[in-house]
């Protein structure tokens, strides 16, 4: 796999035989079948040794907090502007969470939905009084979770104001997708 993205021998070893070269491999065909340029290649090829070496691949999963920190440490170690090091450190966490992602060792928490009940009873009937299709009743669930947050977040305790004219206003796409419009309420 090295030998796609280095062209010395003394590298192509080095990264061959360096710590967790398979998972860095499948990362990098993932990258390669993507089609990735072959200098942001080679490029990932060496940031993917740093994070194999700060990292703690150890363990079973790894989290966010962690990859930030190793990404906070790597940078320090760099020559470069504080400028530049943010760059860097972006440049490490959006690898690195992608690379444990396809691994299966993100310990990303799992999102709160408001109202999930309420919503999860609503798909329900859509489907099965209804007889919506399945991608359907996904297309409505991905709209209706985006709305129900929303409606969550601004905290609305009484049933005289209408969020989803304020809603659709913030959030057109949305409009589109449902086919309503903000003068509903």
């Amino acid at each position: 796999m090295f030998e796609q993205t280095l062209s010395r021998r003394l590298h192509i070893d080095r990264h061959s035989t360096g710590p967790y070269a398979a998972e860095r491999g499948l990362y990098l065909s993932f990258l390669i079948t993507e089609g990735r340029s072959q200098s942001i290649l080679k490029a990932v090829t060496g940031l993917l040794y740093c994070m194999a070496e700060r990292l703690p691949l150890e363990q079973a999963t790894i989290t966010a907090a962690q990859i930030e920190a190793a990404a906070q440490q790597w940078s320090r170690s760099l020559q470069r502007s504080e400028k530049n090091k943010h760059w860097a450190e972006t440049w490490f966490i959006f690898h690195a969470t992608n690379w444990m992602r396809l691994l299966g060792r993100l310990q990303e928490p799992l999102p709160k939905q408001a109202f999930a009940l309420e919503r999860d009873a609503f798909l329900a009937f859509e489907e099965q009084e209804r007889g919506f299709a399945s991608a359907t009743v996904e297309r409505i669930k991905r709209c209706l979770s985006m709305f129900l947050n929303w409606v969550a977040g601004i905290g609305i305790l009484s049933r005289s104001y209408c969020p989803m004219s304020a809603h659709v206003k913030e959030n057109p796409l949305i409009a589109w997708r449902l086919k309503i419009s903000p003068a509903i309420c």
